[in-house]
């Protein structure tokens, strides 16, 4: 009968074994059913309006009324780790290094500023560029776009 006895200890020792793996499953199952699912990640905001030619005629325009030597022109590329943008529809004559320049949509809202650092007419001279230092504007502050519009007024003008 002793080995009855050993096999009835085996068999319950497997048996508690199996209950309490049971148990801990159920209690884990009911715990997980009880957590919320974590709440899906907010929708990045709408891409700004890129201007069209026509938006930057006008601003030309409205600018130009309110002080002759205004020059709008578009970005044309951006480095945002380096906070570099490359502006073209500028020309040279007009502007010189340490220039502010403004970056606004088609809403005439700036949303950066910077200092024209370089005139770059090496890379492609039918298409001069200014290459400008910026910084993003508080509260509606970003990085410029390509297509953004970039509006100086040269100083000493």
């Amino acid at each position: 009968m002793r080995p009855s006895r050993s096999v009835q200890r085996l068999s319950s020792g497997v048996g508690t074994a199996l209950l309490a793996s049971a148990v801990a499953a159920c209690v884990a199952t009911t715990l997980v059913g009880c957590v919320p699912p974590p709440k899906p990640a907010a929708p990045p905001p709408p891409a700004p309006p890129v201007p069209t030619a026509s938006d930057v005629t006008q601003t030309q325009q409205q600018f130009a009324a309110q002080d002759p030597h205004a020059r709008v022109g578009r970005v044309a590329s951006v480095k945002v780790d380096s906070h570099l943008a490359a502006v073209g529809g500028i020309p040279f004559a007009d502007v010189k290094q340490g220039d502010p320049i403004s970056f606004t949509g088609p809403d005439h809202d700036p949303f950066a500023t910077g200092t024209i650092i370089d005139l770059d007419n090496h890379t492609d001279p039918k298409f001069p560029l200014l290459i400008v230092d910026y910084q993003k504007g508080s509260g509606n502050g970003r990085d410029p776009s390509v297509g953004d519009l970039a509006i100086t007024v040269p100083m000493g003008h």
